[in-house]
């Protein structure tokens, strides 16, 4: 037998969501695990409903943002780490997906730390060029360092962006308001083509995930182990599971 990797829409407030992405087992997919899977739908033969699936819908990630009242930020992509943060916070999630903590959290977490200077320069809101997006930092921490994922992938949205005449490509977008508390947000990948108050944009990553309850799409995943069938695949009017052999 083999291992298979389980992928599952979660929909709903987050503060239902994450509680049971958890109780399944399963792990919050990161941002970079999803521009893979979106390159590989891209390349792929796959029908237009699941390429649509993939490519156009706002993706809420496992990726994590803590914010400092002092409005420094660092954001957390190890996937175990996540996973126990959420846990442990699983009570205390509001409906749009953030959450309160204490500053002992915010320096005993691991990850890259940002500061408010860092949001001025790199976190502007605006369409970023080829060159702008593979060396922007925050993408890049978003992507684990893979720079050669994240060019391919720019240039997907670049080219479709010529197309559509898009407002802005591949902006990055932090929590804009100072705080006098810590907070927790996750991240939120818009889809490859998005349209807003009629205006397009073309995979933006928001960093303070601020959307509608009804509207929330979190991608999970865990590894099961094979038991009958190799490959299966189920649908449920509120969740859409994708399974394949690794």
């Amino acid at each position: 037998m083999m291992d298979h990797l389980i992928y599952k829409n979660f929909e709903g407030a987050p503060s239902r969501v994450i509680p049971e992405i958890i109780s399944q087992g399963y792990y919050p997919y990161s941002t970079k695990q999803l521009l893979e899977k979106r390159l590989e739908v891209y390349n792929s033969s796959a029908n237009n409903s699941e390429k649509n699936f993939w490519l156009e819908t706002p993706f809420v990630t496992g990726d994590i943002c803590i914010y400092h009242k002092d409005r420094r930020m660092k954001i957390l992509t190890d996937a175990s780490e996540i996973r126990s943060v959420l846990l442990d916070l699983k009570g205390m999630i509001n409906p749009d997906g953030s959450m309160k903590i204490y500053g002992k959290l915010f320096e005993d977490l691991k990850g890259r730390e940002f500061t408010r200077y860092d949001d001025k320069k790199y976190a502007t809101r605006q369409s970023l060029e080829h060159k702008d997006i593979i060396t922007n930092p925050y993408w890049v921490t978003l992507v684990d360092g893979d720079k050669a994922l994240l060019s391919e992938y720019a240039q997907i949205i670049i080219d479709s962006s010529k197309k559509k005449r898009s407002e802005r490509v591949m902006g990055v977008i932090a929590l804009d308001a100072l705080k006098p508390e810590f907070d927790l947000r996750l991240c939120k990948l818009h889809g490859i083509y998005t349209t807003q108050q009629g205006l397009a944009y073309e995979s933006d990553i928001e960093m303070q995930q601020k959307i509608s309850s009804e509207k929330t799409n979190i991608l999970a995943y865990k590894i099961e182990i094979a038991k009958q069938e190799s490959n299966q695949t189920k649908r449920t009017k509120n969740s859409k599971i994708i399974s394949m052999r690794i």
